[in-house]
């Protein structure tokens, strides 16, 4: 139906997009700490990552659902 295509492209296609934005910001503290550390941006990581873990999950989900369909 139309209604469970919108769902699934507004759910589901935030998770991918929320994915490549928190991979891109880890890698940018990431690089930054190289140069420098700071225990400010170590917490931010340590959160972004569990938020990564989180999406990684409902990704999982995603592949699941989508293969019980097909």
């Amino acid at each position: 139906t139309i209604a469970a295509m919108d769902w699934n492209k507004n759910i589901f296609g935030n998770i991918f997009r929320r994915k490549h934005w928190l991979l891109g910001r880890i890698k940018g503290i990431q690089i930054s700490h190289a140069k420098h550390y700071s225990h400010n941006l170590h917490q931010l990581e340590n959160e972004l990552i569990e938020d990564f873990n989180k999406v990684l999950y409902q990704e999982e989900l995603f592949w699941f659902q989508k293969s019980r369909t097909n």
